[in-house]
């Protein structure tokens, strides 16, 4: 028959059935290829035995020597009767002294450990640990089909942490990638564009050493503009370069001299110059944006603009 009947007939779970096979106490006939177990009759009978010898809190052991060992039967049940006197002559010792023990109202450990402590009536010795030998072990399929979960959520867990591992791996690229696309771009915004050009106009110094705040030298200059010129005719002040070379150029010059003109430098970060307008299509600087921002705008020209050279009338 098979185990559904064997387990309506005798009342024990696919477990407890699975386990006495396992520990010998039946031997149902297993087909071999489909490990398909018919149980007989006289495993049925065995079982209800079984069964009945663990109500009466037999061992697994003691039922398998009643079962085989018939001449053993009396032997094993003294053992198990003065195995039971003693759990007996135990619990009446730890039933008589809870019985005398009186509950303090106090909360702290100590004095409920107090309490417990009753000399006049000493408890049996007992192990700290528990007889986990007492316990049934499981089947051989069950352990196997435990082995085999663990194993499967051991690897469900190695996979969720290569998942994690490569999904984090995937963001720091991408961290990586932005952020170096940022550094790269941030560098770009950042670069000076430079621009020099030469202006023929008539400029009249009339100052070489105008005192600032940024401790440039500064040349306050009257220009002469065509008419048709962007820049309006009019005084203006450009630094000269911060060098020994734009030191020696500001003594040069004449205050009140006439000079052809000359020629500035204009270095701008590129997102200024895109923020104002300044760039030409191939992102350099536009000259004729440039030139008037560096005389319209003072502190555009104090910021970005440096004379390199005068030209004389010569």
């Amino acid at each position: 028959m098979k185990i559904k009947e064997v387990c309506e007939q005798t009342n024990l779970t696919r477990r407890a059935v699975r386990f006495y096979e396992e520990k010998g106490l039946i031997r149902p006939t297993v087909t071999q290829g489909n490990d398909y177990r018919d149980y007989s009759p006289e495993d049925v009978q065995r079982l209800r035995l079984v069964a009945r010898l663990r109500e009466y809190r037999f061992s697994v052991e003691q039922i398998r020597r009643l079962l085989e060992s018939p001449g053993e039967r009396a032997a094993v049940f003294s053992e198990h009767l003065r195995e039971l006197r003693g759990e007996h002559e135990e619990c009446t010792s730890i039933l008589n002294a809870l019985e005398g023990v009186s509950l303090p109202q106090s909360m702290e450990p100590d004095a409920l450990y107090n309490a417990l402590n009753h000399e006049e009536t000493p408890l049996p010795a007992r192990d700290l640990e528990p007889d986990f030998g007492r316990f049934d072990e499981l089947t051989g399929e069950e352990r196997a089909a435990l082995t085999r979960q663990a194993s499967e959520n051991v690897e469900r867990r190695e996979r969720s942490r290569l998942r994690l591992r490569m999904g984090l791996a995937a963001v720091l690229v991408l961290v990586l990638c932005a952020g170096t696309a940022l550094g790269l771009w941030i560098h770009s915004e950042n670069t000076e564009l430079t621009l020099f050009s030469g202006m023929g106009s008539d400029v009249v110094f009339l100052d070489t050493d105008v005192p600032n705040d940024n401790g440039l030298l500064l040349a306050e200059m009257e220009m002469e503009f065509p008419t048709d010129s962007p820049i309006p005719s009019g005084i203006y002040r450009i630094p000269f370069e911060d060098s020994s070379a734009g030191s020696a150029l500001s003594s040069s010059l004449l205050p009140g001299e006439v000079y052809a003109g000359l020629s500035i430098t204009v270095s701008v970060p590129k997102r200024e110059a895109r923020s104002l307008g300044l760039l030409q299509p191939d992102g350099s600087l536009n000259v004729d944006a440039v030139l008037p921002r560096v005389f319209q705008d003072q502190d555009f020209a104090l910021r970005c603009a440096r004379i390199t050279q005068v030209h004389s009338g010569v």
